[in-house]
């Protein structure tokens, strides 16, 4: 969905972009003391590479704050090195940010386009006596500049006359002389303990060809010399910027005083954001691609906007991300895990659930007949997400299922298929293996099985199934490749060691995989996101799939592995190919349940077949006695062990990391309160995340959260029908080709009326009043 910084546009949104912050109480303030009759910033990325995640953070606060002040907010290139920019450069930033969804209508500005102006801005310092033409060596003038304990000494050439500083500038411009010879510096002050303020240089000689002016200049200014006089030239009022540009504000504030009349921009800065297991340098960046570690600045892998669209993330989860981010006057560094938080916080409504087979074992149905074919109806979305929908699935004599989920000698605790053992087949027919086929060197190649078929979705009478496996009919079966993505460094902080930050990249960032996707995939866009089932999400790659060769990359795992991965004793791979690495097969954790005490044997029978809880979660939650009292206890204040335990699960355990319960700032009574919330219809489930975030930061009652930040969950159907009208208006395209007969896209229009009303929507009276609008 575009978001436009536009009157009209400012005035159908319904909720701010940015939380409260102390820019927002700048801004406020400014306005009501009627400083600025209306807001503008800027957003000026420098073209000399690919636009990343540190600029969707940047962007987010420039154009979100022109958003929520109903101002208006310019892109800039700020273009004023002609050694590293390129066209090719400021056009893919232009092209991603409006991908991103930013809107600065026609106001997309260059940095070169005020170079006239600036030389003149130059020339008035001078005649003014403050700016001088220094002749001094690069070494001298670094020397001069003294240090932060002593003051730095006047040059030689401060002193010339002002007929001999244009004299010799013009000539500068003319190209009459060298590189390094002469510089432009303003005249301030060589004993500031600013040392910004020491004569700051303001032009240098650069005999390089840029790629918008070619060879018109051979001069050209520095960021602390055109950056802000190009803010002052578009009007901007607040300059937002990280916070090492702190010290340069002083140059900033000088360079207003002296040349500017009038209204005068301010510049503000706030704290930076790093991303874990990632580097945003630019010179980092295209060392990576340089040394083949990958394949471009669009290769998955990279934290490039380029590379995230072309894996498959939408700019609605990253939007989602820098939202979550924040605003404050520190730096800090991101857990990675919130973006991939938003990502699947965002696929969730708009994939679909499908099969797919990576690692492929074949399977022959002895006992089905061999002309047979079923098509078996099965559903595309889970029950808590509030899209419908099937697909008729073919079931036929031979099959492929996953390799990993079978073992012809299984360790002890392994719940899939094994010789003599069953399984259920998703959406189908419980399966017992009755003979394994090997090749002549021993490698199983196929399975020869037996079905029930009195087990077509139920489960056998008197006997149990430890497991559901995924599959699909062999012929049928449309053969892909998958591309596995995973961190593109094996430490959270690449440039802290003591090595090349080379060194720490992960060697196995991208695994290969060569097995089947469902048929009824083909029929659908190329850009559909899905969920494969027990695998993650995926899309097919913008660039190398095709209808007749289908490439899928895998946007993120269905949870956060990551951790589980690290803990594995490490692998000497040899040297793997740059861009493409086959999988090696993961190996089973041991069971807990063999360690359990004959009292965890009889609380783990309790909640399997009291609680109805799953295996999964209740092998975990008894394996721990401090966990299981405090699941005890929850359960004691809100009787609903299901969902108890997938919060105790999915949420508080990993909270934990290697912390005691007691540690945490909450208790079980609180964790049974959020539940019951929800429960209750006065939450959802998306609000009940960020209020146990919130539980984490402050210790906060659930109940207190909801009620002091305003969190009831949105149940009036006029109130929810207006953001669903801005919706469908702002993404005319997506209807139109929903109307077409494009029906998955009724998960987007979701995900984005929840994110309009901060996820406090009812999903499931969302999805109806969509349903209703789009049919008229």
């Amino acid at each position: 969905m575009s978001i436009k910084v536009s009157n009209e546009q400012s005035n159908k949104a319904t909720t701010n972009m940015v939380s409260p912050n102390f820019i927002t109480e700048i801004i406020q303030e400014d306005l009501k003391a009627d400083r600025y009759s209306q807001i503008v910033t800027r957003f000026p990325p420098e073209p000399n590479g690919y636009a990343h995640v540190g600029h969707t953070i940047a962007s987010f606060i420039n154009f979100g704050l022109a958003h929520d002040f109903n101002g208006r907010c310019n892109l800039r290139m700020d273009d004023t090195n002609p050694e590293t920019e390129r066209q090719e450069y400021a056009d893919a930033i232009r092209d991603d940010l409006r991908w991103l969804g930013w809107d600065w209508e026609d106001r997309f500005y260059y940095a070169s386009d005020y170079f006239e102006q600036l030389y003149d801005f130059a020339v008035k310092l001078i005649k003014a006596g403050k700016a001088y033409v220094d002749s001094s060596s690069e070494d001298d003038i670094q020397r001069m500049r003294g240090t932060v304990t002593e003051p730095g000494v006047e040059s030689p050439y401060r002193n010339r006359t002002i007929e001999e500083n244009l004299d010799l500038f013009e000539r500068m411009r003319a190209g009459e002389f060298p590189e390094g010879t002469h510089v432009l510096r303003g005249k301030i002050d060589m004993s500031s303990p600013n040392m910004k303020m020491r004569d700051p240089l303001f032009y240098r000689i650069l005999h390089k060809t840029h790629y918008r002016t070619g060879d018109t200049w051979c001069i050209y200014p520095f960021y602390d010399f055109a950056h802000p006089l190009s803010d002052a030239i578009e009007g901007v009022t607040h300059s937002l910027c990280s916070l090492e540009f702190v010290d340069n504000r002083a140059v900033y504030d000088w360079l207003m005083e002296n040349l500017i009349d009038g209204q005068r921009p301010h510049q503000y800065e706030f704290g930076r954001r790093s991303l874990e297991f990632t580097v945003v340098s630019k010179r980092k960046l295209i060392k990576l691609i340089e040394s083949g570690h990958v394949s471009g600045w669009d290769d998955p892998r990279m934290p490039t906007l380029a590379g995230l669209r072309r894996r498959g993330v939408t700019p609605e989860a990253i939007r989602d991300f820098a939202s979550r981010v924040g605003i404050s006057r520190t730096n800090r560094t991101v857990d990675i895990a919130l973006l991939e938080y938003s990502i699947r916080d965002d696929l969730n409504y708009r994939a679909p659930r499908v099969l797919a087979v990576l690692n492929p074992l074949k399977v022959i149905i002895t006992n089905y007949p061999d002309d047979k074919e079923e098509q078996l109806e099965s559903p595309y979305w889970p029950k808590d997400v509030p899209n419908e929908g099937s697909r008729l699935l073919p079931f036929a004599k031979e099959l492929y299922i996953e390799r990993d989920d079978f073992q012809e000698h299984p360790e002890k605790g392994f719940k899939r298929l094994s010789p003599g053992e069953e399984v259920r087949l998703r959406y189908a027919y419980v399966i017992r293996c009755d003979e394994v086929i090997k090749d002549a060197d021993g490698n199983i190649t196929e399975l020869r099985c037996h079905y029930d078929p009195d087990t077509l979705n139920k489960n056998p009478a008197g006997r149990k199934v430890k497991a559901a496996i995924h599959w699909l009919a062999a012929k049928q079966a449309i053969p892909a490749e998958f591309r596995l993505y995973e961190r593109l460094f094996t430490v959270a902080n690449p440039d802290a060691g003591d090595g090349d930050f080379l060194d720490y990249v992960n060697p196995e960032s991208l695994l290969v995989r060569h097995g089947f996707v469902e048929p009824g995939i083909l029929k659908d866009d190329a850009e559909q996101r899905y969920q494969f089932e027990r695998q993650g999400y995926f899309v097919q790659d913008s660039k190398d799939s095709t209808p007749d060769s289908l490439v899928f990359n895998r946007i993120v795992t269905l949870k956060d592995s990551w951790a589980k991965t690290q803990q594995a004793p490490a692998k000497q791979p040899a040297e793997p190919d740059p861009v493409h690495k086959t999988a090696s097969e993961p190996g089973e954790a041991r069971d807990p349940r063999l360690d359990f005490s004959a009292a965890q044997h009889d609380t783990l029978n309790t909640y399997l077949n009291t609680y109805q809880l799953s295996e999964d979660d209740a092998v975990l939650i008894a394996a721990d006695t401090q966990l299981s009292a405090f699941f005890e206890e929850a359960l004691s204040v809100h009787n609903n062990p299901q969902q108890l335990a997938n919060w105790i699960v999915n949420e508080v355990m990993r909270e934990m990391k290697g912390a005691t319960l007691n540690e945490l700032p909450f208790s079980a009574k609180d964790i049974a309160t959020l539940v019951k919330l929800i429960d209750d219809g006065v939450i959802n489930n998306r609000i009940a995340k960020d209020v146990f975030a919130d539980m984490l930061s402050s210790g906060q009652r659930p109940d207190e959260i909801v009620k002091d930040k305003n969190l009831t969950q949105i149940t009036d159907t006029a109130e929810i029908e207006a953001v669903v009208r801005n919706v469908l208006a702002d993404n005319a395209d997506k209807v139109e080709t929903y109307k077409q007969g494009k029906h998955g896209l009724i998960g987007f229009f979701v995900g984005q009326v929840m994110r309009a009303t901060q996820g406090k929507a009812n999903p499931q009276v969302v999805k109806s009043l969509i349903e209703q609008q789009l049919a008229d």
